[in-house]
């Protein structure tokens, strides 16, 4: 699912805070068991304030989203090992969509995170010593 939804600038929701203490930078992979199964996330993008974000489905706790980590609100920075900070929602979703038979490895950060990192004028990416490298989660195989 890919929504585009017209949020405040900052997009969380209200047990969110964006008071920044240190980081939450996270690599989360997910390997589906066929490419068809869902990760259990939906994919938003904040058209004013120009960023990816994710959102958990209703379900989240089974998900292999939150079982990889993943929270709702997230920002996503990279996906497969690319930047798409840059990329539109629709240059987003065929990358998505395109790589359904990949492991997906997000990188993702809390809004504090993020706020924090594009005040300063400073880059995220997956090399920066205080990125939590999540166990990698592999989806049940269906019978």
């Amino acid at each position: 699912n890919f929504n585009v939804i017209f949020l405040g600038p900052i997009a969380v929701d209200e047990d969110t805070t964006l008071t920044y203490t240190q980081d939450d930078i996270r690599l989360c992979t997910m390997q589906r068991s066929t490419p068809d199964q869902l990760l259990g996330i939906y994919r938003n993008y904040h058209k004013h304030e120009r960023f990816h974000f994710i959102r958990l489905s209703e379900d989240f706790q089974s998900t292999l989203a939150y079982r990889a980590g993943l929270k709702t609100y997230d920002r996503l920075i990279e996906f497969n090992g690319v930047n798409v900070e840059n990329e539109t929602k629709q240059q987003f979703d065929q990358r998505f969509t395109s790589q359904l038979h990949l492991p997906a490895k997000m990188l993702v950060c809390s809004p504090a995170t993020y706020a924090h990192y594009k005040s300063n004028n400073q880059r995220i990416h997956e090399n920066l010593p205080t990125v939590k490298r999540c166990k990698t989660i592999y989806g049940a195989t269906r019978k």
